[in-house]
């Protein structure tokens, strides 16, 4: 288990590169509970039906464009009508990175 300092209420592990190369996998980022982003393009955690992802988020009329920092990977434009479950979880407030 890992301790969430300060500000976090938890924190997760960055499985995968799409936030590359602001996060890389096995980085530690702590998340600040939040049901809204604070700004639009602020990085947080969504839940999308059962899979949580870590994006720059801009709320939209009708859902969430969601954005990566690797360009190798497209925005999403997320639909509410998509999903039973579209929510933001919280926003990132801090990382860690253990080197090799």
């Amino acid at each position: 288990m890992i301790t969430a300092p300060g500000k976090a209420d938890y924190a997760l592990e960055i499985e995968g590169e799409s936030m590359v190369p602001t996060y890389l996998p096995g980085d530690i980022i702590y998340i600040r509970k939040q049901p809204d982003i604070d700004y639009q393009g602020q990085v947080a955690v969504v839940l999308l039906d059962d899979e949580a992802t870590v994006k720059h988020v801009y709320k939209q009329q009708d859902g969430l464009l969601l954005i990566s920092d690797n360009p190798a990977y497209a925005p999403m434009n997320k639909l509410y009508a998509d999903y039973d479950t579209m929510q933001i979880l919280g926003t990132v407030c801090g990382f860690t990175r253990m080197y090799k």
